[in-house]
Formats: C-alpha cells, sequence, structure tokens
C-alpha cells in the first residue's frame, strides 16, 4: 500500500518543473490569483538586481510554475490582452510574435514550469522545465514581453513589486 501511494504520489509530480538556477536568489516571488483561483507562482532571477530585469538584461529569468491545466491558446490570449493593455510601440511586430508564441507553446498542466530567458544576445528562449521550446529572437520582445509583470505600466503592481523586491 505505502509503495503504490508513494508511486502515485511521484506520478502526480510534474517532469516540467523549473529548478532555481545556481548561485542565484530570486528577486521575487508572486503568487497569482484571479477570482479564488490560484493561476501560477512566478519566479524572477537577476543577479545584476532589479533595474536589470526590467531592462531585460542577458541573464533575466521568469519562472512560472503553473498551478491549474491551461491551453497553449489561452496562454497566448492572456499575452495578447496584456500587451493591448500597455501602451506598446504601435510599429512592434505584436502579430508576428503571437503567432510565433502559438507555434512554441504547449498546453500546460498543473505544476509545469514555462521559464524565460534572456539569452546573452537579448533574445527571449522559452523553456518548459528544461526542455528547450523556442525563442524570438527580437530583443525589443523580451522587453515587451516582461514588461508584462515588470513593466510600469502592469496590470497587477502588486505582483510587480514582489517579483522586484519591492
Amino acid at each position: 500500500m505505502l509503495v503504490t501511494l508513494l508511486l502515485v504520489s511521484a506520478m502526480a509530480v510534474s517532469t516540467n518543473s523549473c529548478t532555481a538556477p545556481a548561485q542565484q536568489n530570486p528577486l521575487g516571488e508572486y503568487t497569482f490569483s484571479k477570482w479564488w483561483f490560484d493561476i501560477y507562482q512566478a519566479r524572477l532571477y537577476q543577479s545584476k538586481g532589479a533595474q536589470a530585469a526590467v531592462q531585460a538584461q542577458q541573464g533575466t529569468l521568469l519562472q512560472l510554475t503553473y498551478l491549474r491545466d491551461i491551453s497553449h491558446q489561452d496562454l497566448v490570449k492572456q499575452t495578447q490582452e496584456q500587451w493591448q493593455a500597455m501602451p506598446l510601440d504601435p510599429s512592434l511586430p505584436v502579430k508576428q510574435w503571437l503567432k510565433r508564441l502559438n507555434a512554441i507553446w504547449p498546453n500546460v498542466q498543473k505544476g509545469d514550469c514555462i521559464a524565460f530567458k534572456v539569452t546573452q544576445e537579448g533574445a527571449g528562449s522559452f523553456y518548459l522545465g528544461t526542455r528547450y521550446l523556442g525563442e524570438i529572437t527580437d530583443p525589443r520582445f523580451a522587453k515587451a514581453f516582461l514588461a508584462i509583470w515588470l513593466g510600469k505600466h502592469s496590470q497587477y503592481p502588486e505582483q510587480r513589486a514582489n517579483l522586484l523586491g519591492e
């Protein structure tokens, strides 16, 4: 009985979980809820500090551990809605970015973690746990994507403050 319980418990843990970067503590973290539902837990890492994260500098890492199942279409739709609510430069290729996100993001299950990392070149790379999903090489994308959580015009200022350690 105990062996069966342990096996079932092990199977319930997502194999797509994130681990903390070596020798790096999060700047901050926040559990995002809407109405009565917990949606995800966010953790932000940037060894150079909060301002470097806001500017989407190399090494910025945002981990989103999902606390419920969500389709990739809903993730893309929510990203689009967040951007529409922000004062983004209208010349940005947002439609192209959304099309690319639709192609690379998976459906997530409770416990899955999607990590977003800004590369040395300024590209934004996505991972499901440790599995590489793809990237968007336009450095403007990384800044626009992180602005959803970290920008001055974020719809959720409490989340922003917590992630930046304020």
